[in-house]
């Protein structure tokens, strides 16, 4: 598979996404396969016939093992679509790959795209300060950027707060 071939696409669908899903941005939903867009399932069945029918088959028509299971991780589409548009842009910019029957978005690559999605978005705030001691206002400012995420509680009535994982002081390695 080439994914060459889909990057114009990819970065289409990871815009729509990203602008469809900004209202999710400081909340913490999980990926699912029916919040994401069908677009995305329809060019991982082109790219790889029979990989538009769930999620992990969808995603591994464009991104190696170890990067899918990153991807699951995510706290939601938002994040997912953001990450989506960096690493079509990382390996836009990567060389052809040696290995060109498995070109798919690996882990380095991934990394790559987190560096660049953390420069863009943890600029002028300070990872290493606990929660408790932002103030109301800080803490406003960090939700509005998706610093900090409001993840629901099992008794689905309150939310926590947490640090975004993609955005920590100590940001998750892929590769």
């Amino acid at each position: 598979m080439n994914t060459l071939n889909f990057l114009d696409p990819l970065l289409s669908v990871a815009s729509h996404g990203e602008t469809r899903d900004s209202h999710r941005r400081s909340f913490w939903t999980g990926i699912k396969s029916e919040y994401l867009l069908p677009d995305f399932f329809s060019l991982a069945g082109k790219a790889v016939p029979g990989a538009n029918t769930g999620l992990e088959r969808a995603l591994s028509a464009f991104f190696k093992p170890e990067v899918v299971r990153f991807l699951l991780q995510l706290p939601n589409t938002y994040w997912f679509y953001r990450l989506l548009r960096e690493s079509v842009m990382v390996r836009a910019a990567s060389p052809v790959s040696v290995d060109a029957a498995d070109d798919r978005i690996d882990g380095t690559m991934m990394d790559l795209a987190l560096q660049r999605l953390r420069a863009k978005h943890v600029d002028g705030f300070d990872l290493s300060m606990p929660l408790l001691s932002l103030s109301p206002a800080e803490l406003c400012a960090r939700s509005v950027r998706g610093l900090i995420l409001l993840r629901p509680m099992s008794d689905g009535k309150t939310e926590q707060i947490e640090v975004n994982p993609l955005l920590a002081a100590a940001a998750p390695v892929v590769a």
